[in-house]
């Protein structure tokens, strides 16, 4: 009987490196695998499936019926389309809900153009080991939820009617871990705001969009935060 605990996949930040559950997650296991096989010089198309489908029984136990693009992780790639609508439904202002998705996306693309712009010039700061690894650590935050805001913003939004959510639906919990990464970010913005002395107003930018999607979040899923995620909120 393996040890995983079901959907924890769904409601991560996908960050496996810093993550407590790698070893208790299937979907961090089976794409172990899928790599270590994909290197594998002599592995024909048969012996892969067949690797697949003892996977597959593997985690049945566990996870029960599940398809191979839910251990993908291909709802968090974002389609960066500036004019993605949402289903119609009268109770809903999609006019709004479509505005904060593309806020959103807009905030990923102005953080990493901010990036770039200014990769040399963190680079040849004079500072401390302390300092030198709170900068680099908050800008590996700030560029890895970048992009994973917006793609859990999307999914929390794809339904018919948030007004008839339970508190256990996935739209709660797909807000909730974009509210995470969102904190999370406003953190690191806070921290690079403090160390980086260039440019003070563009990071403050940020601050101020940061901290009005999450607001505008709160408003449509106000009970997001309340939603109980596989493992994070019960281990």
């Amino acid at each position: 009987m393996n040890n995983y605990i079901k959907g924890i996949y769904n409601y991560c930040d996908r960050w496996c490196e810093k993550c407590a559950f790698t070893s208790r997650c299937c979907s961090f296991a089976f794409e172990k695998k899928m790599t270590e096989a994909t290197n594998e010089k002599n592995m024909d198309k048969d012996t892969l499936w067949k690797l697949v489908k003892n996977f597959y029984a593997e985690i049945k136990p566990t996870e029960g019926e599940i398809e191979l693009v839910d251990l993908m992780h291909l709802e968090d790639l974002p389609e960066f389309n500036f004019n993605t609508d949402f289903p119609e439904n009268g109770g809903r202002n999609e006019e709004e809900e479509n505005f904060l998705f593309k806020a959103a996306q807009s905030y990923a693309f102005e953080t990493y153009k901010w990036i770039e712009s200014y990769a040399d010039e963190v680079s040849q700061l004079e500072l401390d080991d302390t300092q030198k690894g709170n900068l680099i650590d908050a800008i590996e935050v700030v560029q890895r939820y970048a992009f994973f805001i917006s793609a859990k913003l999307l999914r929390a939004l794809d339904t018919e009617s948030i007004d008839e959510t339970p508190v256990d639906s996935d739209e709660n919990g797909s807000a909730k871990v974009a509210l995470i990464s969102i904190s999370r970010s406003i953190t690191a913005w806070s921290v690079i705001r403090s160390i980086f002395k260039f440019d003070q107003d563009c990071s403050v930018k940020f601050l101020g969009q940061l901290i009005s999607l999450r607001r505008q979040i709160e408003q449509i899923f106000p009970r997001a935060m309340e939603f109980i995620r596989p493992g994070f909120d019960t281990e």
